[in-house]
């Protein structure tokens, strides 16, 4: 069988029903060895305080929680608790509060020392909603708590 070419030597278009449900044939057979089992949603412990707009990530197989705001008598209010969430054990620590509530802040965690792992977290707003920005730069070293 001779490929399909324009007269100028370039691929041509699809012509061939044949050629379709080939790659039709080879989507469905890569399709079908995708499992949706991997990504099921599960319900873990929550931490116990809701809240929203808190800033952290992961560093060190823990999810980190810093500061954000909580409602509570219809006020926005903002917290300096800072949580660890273990998804090993399925739980959650309390750490040492940030000593200013921040939120909307830019966060990265430098996890290049073992011996020193830093969370950085770099300014944004300031104190119950709405707050003043800031540039403060704070840091939270994972390995002693502090």
């Amino acid at each position: 069988m001779k490929p399909f070419q324009t007269p100028s030597g370039q691929p041509g278009p699809w012509h061939s029903r044949h050629s379709r449900a080939t790659i039709a044939v080879l989507f469905l057979l890569a399709v079908s060895g995708l499992s949706a089992d991997q990504f099921v949603w599960t319900t873990k412990t929550p931490n116990s305080l809701v809240r929203f707009e808190a800033v952290g990530g992961a560093a060190g197989n823990k999810l980190y929680q810093f500061s954000g705001y909580y409602t509570c008598c219809s006020s926005i209010l903002a917290t300096t608790r800072c949580d660890a969430y273990d998804p090993a054990s399925d739980t959650w620590t309390s750490l040492p509060s940030i000593p200013q509530a921040v939120t909307h802040c830019g966060q990265v965690a430098d996890m290049d020392n073992p011996n020193n792992e830093i969370f950085w977290l770099v300014g944004g707003f300031l104190g119950d909603h709405p707050g003043p920005t800031t540039n403060e730069v704070w840091k939270y070293n994972i390995n002693n708590r502090t």
